[in-house]
């Protein structure tokens, strides 16, 4: 650990981030004279860390910023075409080398941008040079380019790495069927948008989705199978083929850190004695987090180091029969992910303790189906084959999606909870632990108690940031309730498991079990089909006019009014309204309605003051809001918005009656 630690302040005091980025070719000269001295100056182990710490730190350096263009507008610019698709009626393509029509760059050339198009037609040669019109959009997280139309600006080559990479992906859709050419791709190629959504999604709920990305496990395999296939001389080739399936796989860090190692462990067997793992690992980590700027250092990057830790310390000895190595690799793998993911999106995915040694063993199939699939001849052989596969993952997904725990969620606990659970479960496998009479069964007990430990928590409500959407959780004791789960501008999987289940984790609070729906819109709803996939809930409903009392709700008393705007055709005016009421405190909570519907809100609603009101329709509304706040008078109002709503038409008229407005722009609004 002392060549570690030395590792580290070397680097962190002589390479700043910036520098890092910037200075990589230099880097790699350094490392490369530090492994020849090293028998002169170093003690051996360390030089091969060093330079496996640079490599592994570049590839978590910055990248460049996104494309430098306004959003929300009509541009026109010259761009390479990397990937072209066609999809039903639209196509899409993947652009790099950005610049505008003086010749300008607007990006590092490596930034991609996403277009979106018309459907089948004439389609460019990957590797053009395209003049390109569209529409600039930004949905909160990327550029993508709408609506685009093209023009061929010059014509050349494309580069034979990338050339290599649409080879691959045209034979495979070619020889494969739609759902295993998919499925090959991202295996080989590391592009997961080729997956159904089926597959995805049924990946994701188990746990399983590291099985789809290309890492350490598929480079394992790589080696595995070149080191029986090549013999003599041309074990030579081992290395460039596994450097050419990482260039491949896109070059990502997880496909270049995986790479790193197996080179690492080479290099140290061929010139010095074997670096541990344990001293890689934590070189590694370390410098990842000391060179690189945090928001670099995602989810990815904390289960991988995790569960990399934990598969380290936590192997089974070799004297152990192959099931329990299995086993036991796949259960540290979870504990090591256990608490991260919990405090990230409040799941646990018990079921990848089993099903990663499963569909782990099928891996080497598909891998090397895939490849005889690019083989001229094979694709009507193969493709049964790994259809077969398909439809015995299918069979087990099918009959697990019935069973409890897929995923599980536990919002209402600490993560630190599950912490101590990830410790205990951990050394309840440890072998030294096994000698030690009666141990064992204690760990195992408090690690079941620390999975259902209570955690107490508080009654309130939270309106959560979503852009321009709705979602609101109202807690009491012992049930929650929802009112709207939607977004015009998040996805339905991260309304739930990056916005819903973290704000529950935030709050200690229960999972909803109770709906009530404002109106029908998207930005409304588009979170509840993917929520009810994964738990059972009874939705609300009020007739027009009519009003129902919730009395289950301890502390809250919740009315809910059933509304009607004075032409029914017009759905924003319909649905429902919440009126809260706990001790003092009263909010009301508003959906889309407007003119009639606010007035007869206005005359069924008793008076104010309240000390909170949801202000209609995002902010954008303020016909018949005047008659109402006059009516409530309340205290404060609250606006779910994104950034296209502003600025808000309902300031300046709450600003007159000198009520204060937060929004969701910044964050979740709570009380």
């Amino acid at each position: 650990m002392v060549h570690v630690l030395t590792a580290g302040l070397m680097l962190q005091t002589g390479a700043p981030p910036v520098w890092l980025a910037q200075a990589g070719s230099w880097m790699a000269v350094g490392c490369g004279v530090l492994v020849l001295l090293h028998r002169l100056f170093l003690y051996p182990p360390l030089p091969l860390l060093l330079l496996a710490s640079f490599g592994l730190a570049l590839q978590r350096a910055p990248r460049a910023r996104e494309v430098q263009l306004l959003e929300a507008r009509p541009v026109q610019c010259v761009a390479r075409l990397r990937e072209w698709h066609v999809r039903e009626d639209q196509a899409w393509a993947v652009f790099d080398q950005l610049e505008d029509l003086h010749g300008q760059s607007l990006a590092h050339p490596g930034e991609r941008l996403l277009g979106l198009g018309a459907g089948p037609g004439r389609a460019p040669q990957p590797g053009q040079i395209l003049r390109l019109e569209g529409l600039l959009v930004h949905d909160g997280r990327s550029f993508r380019l709408e609506s685009f139309r093209w023009s061929l600006e010059h014509a050349q080559r494309a580069p034979p790495l990338l050339s290599l990479r649409n080879g691959v992906r045209a034979r495979l859709k070619t020889n494969l069927s739609a759902e295993e050419a998919g499925l090959a791709v991202a295996l080989l190629l590391g592009e997961k948008n080729t997956l159904t959504p089926w597959m995805e999604e049924s990946y994701r709920r188990f746990g399983l989705v590291h099985l789809l990305a290309v890492s350490g496990m598929h480079f394992w395999l790589w080696d595995q199978l070149l080191r029986r296939v090549l013999r003599g001389p041309s074990a030579y080739f081992r290395l460039p083929l596994l450097g050419l399936a990482a260039a491949l796989a896109g070059g990502s860090t997880p496909v270049m850190r995986a790479l790193s190692v197996v080179v690492l462990r080479d290099v140290a067997a061929r010139f010095t004695r074997a670096v541990r793992g344990l001293h890689l690992w934590a070189a590694a980590w370390m410098l990842e987090i000391a060179l690189l700027p945090p928001e670099a250092l995602g989810l990815g990057f904390i289960l991988s180091y995790a569960a990399t830790g934990f598969l380290i310390h936590g192997a089974a000895t070799a004297a152990a029969s192959l099931w329990r190595k299995t086993l036991q690799a796949s259960w540290v793998a979870f504990l090591g992910s256990l608490p991260f993911l919990h405090m990230v999106q409040g799941t646990l995915e018990p079921w990848s303790i089993l099903l990663s040694p499963i569909l782990g063993l099928l891996l080497p199939l598909r891998l090397c189906g895939a490849l005889l699939a690019l083989l001229p001849g094979f694709g009507s052989m193969v493709d049964p084959f790994l259809r077969g596969i398909s439809a015995l993952e299918s069979c087990a997904f099918t009959l697990l999606d019935h069973l409890p725990w897929s995923p599980w969620s536990t919002p209402q606990a600490s993560s630190l909870w599950y912490v101590a659970a990830a410790i205990l479960g951990f050394l309840a496998v440890r072998p030294r632990i096994g000698r030690m009479r009666g141990y064992r069964m204690l760990l195992w007990t408090a690690f079941a108690i620390c999975l259902w430990a209570p955690t107490a928590r508080e009654p309130g409500i939270s309106a959560m940031q979503v852009g321009h959407g709705l979602a609101v959780v109202v807690a009491g004791s012992e049930r929650t309730l929802s009112f709207d789960l939607g977004s015009g501008e998040r996805a339905p999987r991260d309304l739930v498991e990056r916005i819903l289940y973290p704000e529950l984790l935030h709050r200690h609070w229960l999972v909803p079990d109770r709906v009530v729906v404002s109106h029908g819109d998207r930005d409304h709803i588009n979170g509840y089909p993917y929520l009810r996939e994964r738990i059972a809930y009874q939705e609300i409903q009020v007739a027009p006019g009519e009003s129902r009392t919730l009395d289950d709700m301890t502390p809250w008393n919740i009315t809910i009014y059933g509304c009607q705007g004075a032409l029914k055709e017009v759905r924003n005016d319909g649905g429902h309204v919440l009126d809260l009421t706990w001790g003092a405190f009263r909010a009301v909570l508003l959906g889309d309605q407007s003119g009639y519907a606010l007035e007869d809100l206005a005359r069924r609603l008793p008076p104010g003051p309240i000390d909170l009101l949801l202000v209609p329709h995002h902010g954008l509304t303020t016909d018949g809001l005047a008659p109402l706040l006059q009516h409530l008078r309340p205290r404060r109002a609250w606006s779910s918005s994104g950034t296209r709503n502003f600025p808000l038409p309902v300031a300046p008229l709450l600003q007159h009656f000198d009520i204060p407005l937060q929004t969701t722009l910044f964050g979740p609004l709570r009380h």
